[in-house]
């Protein structure tokens, strides 16, 4: 695991005892304030991808080039669920300033309100030598 995003509180608590849950990743250029702007990318991510009832998730306080992301189990206090994506993450353009990301979950058409900000991450530029 290269990082992880990961949000203190669990999704709104009403959607905690259903179980068919369609999670959506917001991405948030540097600079942007998710309180008051738009993400610039979205990644969806069902139910059956994600991997909760897990222990604590130790990260790097600020993840640089995050392939997995972590949020609260919203069944079990205390734990995390989990799920890969690296796929989508490292696609995201390198930039010179941290990213943020929020999370929604929706159940039977109803979805949450944005999760508070994740941790920051980064996705340095790159260099190659010999140019």
């Amino acid at each position: 695991m290269v990082g992880v995003l990961s949000w203190p509180v669990s999704l709104n608590a009403h959607m905690a005892t259903l179980v068919s849950r369609l999670y959506e990743l917001q991405i948030y250029e540097p600079g942007v304030d998710p309180a008051i702007g738009a993400p610039s990318q979205r990644f969806s991510i069902p139910s059956a991808s994600v991997n909760c009832d897990r222990p604590d998730i130790v990260s790097a306080a600020v993840p640089v080039n995050p392939t997995t992301i972590a949020w609260s189990d919203p069944d079990r206090p205390h734990r995390f669920c989990v799920a890969d994506a690296g796929s989508f993450l490292l696609q995201l353009p390198s930039r010179s300033g941290p990213y943020l990301a929020t999370l929604t979950v929706t159940v039977d058409g109803v979805t949450s309100t944005r999760s508070a900000p994740s941790n920051i991450f980064l996705r340095p530029q790159l260099f190659r030598s010999g140019i």
